[in-house]
């Protein structure tokens, strides 16, 4: 009796525990759902191109993508394949161009004809610079002409000054009697200086100075020796020379190659040193 009694309490309590266990286990599987069933078949493609695993990986990625952008879809630019592509046009607006050649606030030295600076913009323009750029580029390049001039204008004082050494020891006791019939010669025949500027262009201070000087006595000018007066007193070559320099037209003749810009070049520096030491 007791064993027949004993069994079935035994198989009893084997199938409750046999359930407990089912229910624990079964609460701590989650269910799992596929998640990109409700995709559709072209989403569900790049998914599985992509590896994706979760939505958590989805939106991990496009942070990911945001971070790496550093700014937002609308100030991204799209660089055309081809360098002369119209739509470079765009870019160049995107990166700072102003809308119009216009737009570019150049500051020019006195002396610039409007129709040069309007060149000079509108060749900023299509080449797409910025503002900034063109601004920057244009203030460079004016200073490093004016630093041209100024070194040229340095080396031909230095030159002036060792012809002028060199003509002393030529014509030694007689220099000064011999600098003011060629300074009565350019008074009294009015040589402009342009003129004078292209003898010295062509021959040198000294050769120059030597020629006026035989011109005067060959033609009997010794009346006029002792005379002071040139086309140009030497404050007055001083200021138009520093206009000069400032003129956007003569310094780009003079680099050029200009013989009137050099000749005149020239020709203000002899007088703005009165043809003597």
């Amino acid at each position: 009796m007791t064993e027949q009694t004993t069994e079935p309490a035994a198989e009893q309590v084997t199938e409750q525990v046999t359930e407990q266990v089912t229910e624990q286990v079964t609460e701590q599987v989650p269910v799992v759902s596929n998640w990109v069933d409700g995709l559709s078949e072209d989403a569900k493609k790049f998914v599985g191109n992509k590896k994706y695993e979760s939505p958590e990986d989805v939106v991990n990625s496009y942070m990911h993508l945001e971070k790496h952008l550093g700014v937002p879809k609308d100030r991204l630019i799209k660089l055309p394949e081809n360098a002369d592509d119209p739509a470079y046009s765009e870019v160049y607006s995107k990166l700072g161009r102003p809308d119009t050649f216009e737009g570019y606030d150049l500051k020019v030295d006195e002396g610039m004809e409007a129709s040069s600076l309007d060149w000079v913009k509108d060749t900023f323009f299509e080449a797409g610079l910025t503002k900034k750029q063109a601004e920057t580029i244009f203030a460079k390049y004016q200073e490093n002409t004016a630093a041209d001039m100024d070194a040229h204008e340095e080396s031909f004082l230095k030159e002036i000054e060792s012809e002028k050494e060199q003509l002393k020891e030529t014509w030694g006791a007689a220099h000064d009697k011999k600098l003011n019939v060629a300074k009565s010669v350019v008074n009294q025949f009015q040589f402009d200086a342009a003129t004078v500027g292209a003898l010295q262009g062509a021959l040198g201070y000294s050769k120059t100075m030597e020629f006026l000087a035989d011109l005067g006595t060959k033609i009997g000018e010794a009346g006029y020796v002792g005379g002071d007066n040139v086309p140009m007193a030497p404050a007055e070559a001083d200021a138009e020379l520093a206009r000069l320099k400032k003129d956007a037209n003569f310094i780009a003749k003079y680099k050029a190659g200009d013989a009137d810009a050099k000749a005149r070049f020239a020709s203000l520096n002899k007088m703005a040193i009165n043809f003597s030491d």
